[in-house]
């Protein structure tokens, strides 16, 4: 009698434990997709025509942010001491080192 509790008890819990082991990836993560527009492309089901036109908005959006923080950063060199702008520039630096890491995570090409 015991030796067919511990029996049904052995059956009944090996499949709740390999349900709880997750399985080995085999596979990298795909990459997704690097577009700006593509939840909205996704998730509004946009038309090849209205695809596109986001896409250009996204495009001037990016050119014009650009020039601003371009800007931006000239006008806050001018006010910092050269010490303050080398920091700054080794926090840039390593900023942009993180962000190419997470793009390169993702699968996503370099800017």
């Amino acid at each position: 009698m015991k030796k067919t509790l511990i029996a049904l008890a052995l059956m009944m819990t090996l499949p709740l434990t390999a349900m709880a082991v997750e399985p080995a990836k085999t596979e990298a993560t795909p990459a997704k997709d690097c577009k700006k527009s593509a939840w909205l492309t996704k998730d509004l089901d946009l038309n090849a025509e209205q695809q596109t036109k986001v896409d250009a908005l996204f495009e001037q959006n990016a050119v014009k942010k650009k020039a601003l923080h371009d800007e931006l950063s000239t006008q806050i060199k001018e006010i910092l001491t050269p010490e303050q702008n080398a920091k700054m520039k080794e926090k840039h630096d390593q900023m942009k080192e993180k962000h190419a890491g997470m793009k390169e995570k993702h699968g996503c090409p370099q800017e």
